[in-house]
């Protein structure tokens, strides 16, 4: 089986199992969950957490690129001022 081939068929599997997530009610999920023995304040916490984690490293990976965009030396772009003489 050729690798595009067989992307194709997970990509088809990952989209069919989005449907039908979405097409479940949030009653019929947690009733699943609770049926499988999971604690829904422990999900809901490890989503909260890895939520937060990927948010500030986006932000981080956001301020790196800033900074890579700006100018190594600040200094060389500031333009002297010129005061006039106090006489």
């Amino acid at each position: 089986m050729s690798t595009l081939k067989v992307h194709a068929e997970l990509a088809a599997l990952r989209d069919a199992a989005l449907e039908d997530l979405i097409a479940t009610s949030d009653a019929e999920l947690r009733q699943e969950a609770v049926e499988d023995g999971e604690d829904l304040d422990a999900v809901a916490l490890q989503i909260k957490t890895a939520m937060r984690e990927t948010a500030a490293a986006t932000l981080r990976q956001h301020l790196a690129q800033a900074k890579e965009r700006l100018p190594q030396k600040m200094d060389a772009q500031v333009t002297p001022s010129v005061r006039p003489s106090l006489e």
